[in-house]
């Protein structure tokens, strides 16, 4: 890919997209290990999506309790996905979340009011 050496300098610069950018090239690839190596630093950045990437790689592999300490830290960085859904998570309880609608009716309002309209 032509676009990869120009990904790996904003990378190198701090450019948390960037990051993620190279992840989801190995992720289209099946190298699990690189894209989860990508996510993780542009999230060491505290970068906000990155923390969806992550929950969702850690939910795959079922690792729950980490998937749901990432969803919470992208959620304080305002990352509208991980607020939707966490609001899923205390909808039905599940994943080692106890079940409160209000809670969860809570998630989607932030969530929407980010622009999320599948929260709405």
């Amino acid at each position: 890919m032509k676009a990869l050496p120009y990904l790996h300098n904003a990378s190198a610069r701090g450019d948390g997209s960037s990051m993620l950018k190279i992840g989801e090239i190995h992720q289209e690839k099946n190298n699990e290990d690189s894209a989860f190596y990508w996510y993780n630093k542009a999230a060491s950045i505290n970068y906000p999506t990155a923390f969806g990437y992550l929950a969702d790689h850690y939910s795959k592999n079922k690792d729950y309790p980490k998937s749901l300490e990432a969803l919470r830290k992208g959620a304080a960085l305002e990352n509208a996905y991980c607020m939707r859904r966490l609001g899923v998570l205390y909808e039905y309880g599940i994943r080692g979340v106890d079940q409160n609608k209000a809670t969860a009716k809570s998630w989607y309002q932030k969530a929407a009011d980010l622009g999320d309209d599948t929260a709405k």
